[in-house]
């Protein structure tokens, strides 16, 4: 009768520590279970994908890779952020499917995950071929997940299929062109500028000076620079070169200025000239720079150690501002880099550059 009853009790003892270790598994944290990768093969063929499609907004952004680096097919060819586009590939290999969500098409927009060219669609198609034009992986990018205690994560949802899933993961991705360059061209600040000269499609000039760089305020040559509205638009003009940013951009040959175009030049006190050739076509700003040097021009804190090269390239993309390279220097970079371009700039850049105080008042006319 003893053993009987410890009998029955080692049973249900047993029958409680399953049921615990069963209610443990449930509730266990998702980490401890194994999730399935979206795309098993890809992380395997990262460094086989050659194209890269990302369809969005109206708007299609071609990514393609040329040797060792990427380039912007869908902006003639213009060098695309390496490092962004690797990790986007690396990112997406690693997506993992944390669990399913609805397959309703009239729920998609809540996820982010609906047909991109439908109205209004946030979500972006994404495809990645190899070189045998083979389909890597393609993919509808939804919203984050809004968790804020969670791992990272997004809605996504296979092209084929009908069923949305939320996947543990990052994915830096965007439809607009802009983001899949360097945008920061270069930055010229006021207090480096010596003069500054504007010519306007109707062949008239207007320009502004300093003599030592020393000086606080710019002078306008040929009219009086007391006038309030005239002040406001010198220090506009002085500005002009500073923190110039692309916001699309175009092969130079592929491009064409029409005659009402504007010039503005800008030489620094150093001697480096940069020369500004700016149009408005469709209500867009557009701007072709070139760079060269005024040999008449001397520096006294001229670098020439084995580091200007690479210290040129931080200098200009605003990376640094403790160094000054040399202005030969600047001007061969600057000009390897920018000028086969022609960039889509900010509105208030091009008004900058274009800037006419005969607008406000003819010449003559302008009083202190």
């Amino acid at each position: 009768m003893k053993n009987r009853k410890l009998l029955i009790l080692s049973l249900i003892t047993l029958a409680v520590i399953l049921a615990a270790s069963i209610t443990a598994k449930l509730h266990a944290p998702q980490s401890t279970i194994a999730k399935q990768t979206l795309f098993p093969g890809l992380a395997n063929q990262i460094n086989d994908i050659i194209e890269i499609s990302i369809k969005g907004d109206g708007r299609t952004v071609q990514l393609k890779k040329q040797g060792e680096i990427w380039v912007l097919e869908s902006a003639d060819n213009y060098p695309a952020l390496f490092n962004k586009v690797r990790a986007m590939v690396i990112n997406l290999a690693g997506l993992k499917i944390e669990e399913e969500k609805t397959g309703d098409p009239a729920l998609y927009a809540r996820l982010g995950v609906e047909d991109p060219e439908s109205k209004d669609a946030s979500s972006l198609l994404i495809t990645l071929k190899t070189s045998g034009n083979e389909e890597a992986a393609s993919i509808i990018a939804g919203k984050p997940r809004q968790s804020a205690g969670s791992r990272p994560g997004l809605y996504v949802r296979l092209p084929d299929q009908t069923r949305a899933l939320l996947a543990e993961g990052m994915l830096d991705v965007s439809g607009n062109p802009a983001d899949w360059f360097e945008r920061n061209l270069f930055d010229i600040p006021s207090d480096f500028i010596k003069n500054v000269t504007i010519q306007y499609a109707e062949g008239n000039v207007f320009e502004i000076y300093k003599e030592q760089k020393e000086q606080i305020d710019f002078q306008p040559r040929g009219i009086s620079g007391e006038n309030s509205a005239v002040k406001i638009i010198m220090t506009r003009i002085s500005r002009s070169m500073e923190e110039m940013r692309a916001d699309g951009v175009h092969a130079l040959d592929n491009f064409s200025f029409p005659e009402e175009s504007i010039t503005t030049t800008a030489t620094t006190f150093d001697g480096l000239i940069v020369t500004a050739k700016t149009a408005r076509i469709d209500n867009k700003a557009y701007a072709r720079f070139t760079f060269a040097v005024d040999p008449s021009a001397t520096r006294e804190d001229s670098v020439t150690d084995e580091k200007e090269s690479e210290d040129t390239a931080d200098a200009f993309a605003g990376l640094t501002t403790d160094f000054k390279p040399d202005p030969v220097q600047e001007a061969h970079y600057l000009t390897e880099t920018l000028s086969s371009w022609v960039y889509q700039i900010p509105d208030f850049k091009y008004e900058a550059l274009t800037s006419n105080p005969g607008n406000l008042k003819k010449p003559t006319e302008i009083s202190e």
